[in-house]
């Protein structure tokens, strides 16, 4: 696919629908914001690469919590939308995940929430990223799973009654598996999540629909049948619920040999030198307060659960800080 081709896909006129779609409804992908909050973490002394600038609707949140926020993106459109939220710490770079220049080792982690899909090339994407994040930094990717309800609703209508069409390639957990693998990268964790988009009206999913994926080709009617037939409309309270089954993806890059131990950067994961959360998600683990190791004995082996993908982790404790 010509660079031509996939800047056309996200055109100024999708742009535009598109940012009138989440102005229109602003609290409808609620649940995706927190999802990304949860699982991306950003923390202030961090410098983090957000890949797909369609996604700006998390851009201002993740800029207010961490050091320095490089966002890219094909379209120039899109990249517009980050520049006029005059953030200081807020870098827009054109082009595509593959094609990014960023120096060796500069990176402290990459999210993507909903646009690695629309990545042609994801062995070159994935490499790239391998050498610009930071040993022990992470890449957590939030996007459709291949041959789930979701793609099957946009390989089905999206793909047909788009403006622009919507040439892509979904992810599996077994290819995500295998891009790591090519990438020198570690697999850290998958899980399936039930995200549900929240409207006050039914009839606010069509248009809502309509517009982000700006399938001008169709009708408001339609797109809402389309979701009701495919991906389940269900209601909440007072609220109409649109599923939008997503998967999360998280990889780590692991550090060499001739990096030690003891030169593995602070961050959230641990405490005294030890690590306080989950090691495949990063989700809290349970415990005594909100650490379970902060008064281990050394020499004992622990069992913790996690509280987000309940996987039980062995955590042997080796030392304990005095200070």
């Amino acid at each position: 696919m010509s660079d031509s081709a996939n800047t056309i896909e996200f055109n100024w006129i999708r742009s535009k629908l598109y940012k009138e779609a989440l102005q229109q409804y602003p609290n409808a992908r609620k649940m995706d914001s927190e999802i990304m909050k949860t699982f991306l973490n950003p923390q202030t002394n961090e410098i983090i690469l957000e890949v797909g600038a369609w996604s700006w609707f998390f851009s201002w949140e993740i800029a207010d919590k961490c050091k320095k926020l490089y966002v890219s993106d094909p379209s120039k459109d899109q990249l517009q939308e980050i520049k006029n939220l005059n953030k200081s710490n807020i870098r827009a770079i054109e082009g595509w995940a593959e094609e990014l220049n960023l120096p060796e080792n500069s990176i402290d982690s990459i999210r993507s929430f909903g646009a690695m899909h629309h990545c042609l090339n994801k062995t070159q994407a994935f490499q790239n990223f391998q050498k610009i994040l930071r040993p022990w930094g992470k890449l957590v990717i939030v996007d459709v799973l291949s041959w789930s309800d979701l793609a099957k609703h946009f390989d089905d209508k999206v793909a047909k009654y788009c403006i622009t069409w919507h040439e892509v390639s979904f992810l599996s957990k077994e290819y995500f598996d295998s891009l790591c693998f090519s990438a020198w990268l570690k697999n850290r964790w998958t899980q399936n999540i039930d995200v549900k988009w929240k409207f006050k009206q039914e009839e606010e999913i069509g248009d809502f629909i309509y517009k982000l994926h700006a399938m001008t080709k169709s009708s408001i009617a339609e797109c809402l049948q389309w979701a009701k037939d495919i991906l389940w409309v269900t209601k909440d309270d007072l609220l109409y619920c649109l599923n939008r089954p997503l998967t999360v993806f998280i990889a780590e890059k692991e550090a060499t040999e001739d990096i030690q131990e003891s030169q593995k950067p602070e961050s959230k994961n641990y405490k005294n030198g030890l690590p306080i959360n989950c090691e495949k998600c990063w989700g809290k683990m349970t415990g005594v307060g909100n650490c379970p190791y902060e008064s281990s004995p050394a020499g004992i082996t622990y069992y913790p659960r996690c509280t987000q993908c309940r996987n039980e982790v062995t955590v042997r404790i080796s030392y304990i800080d005095e200070d």
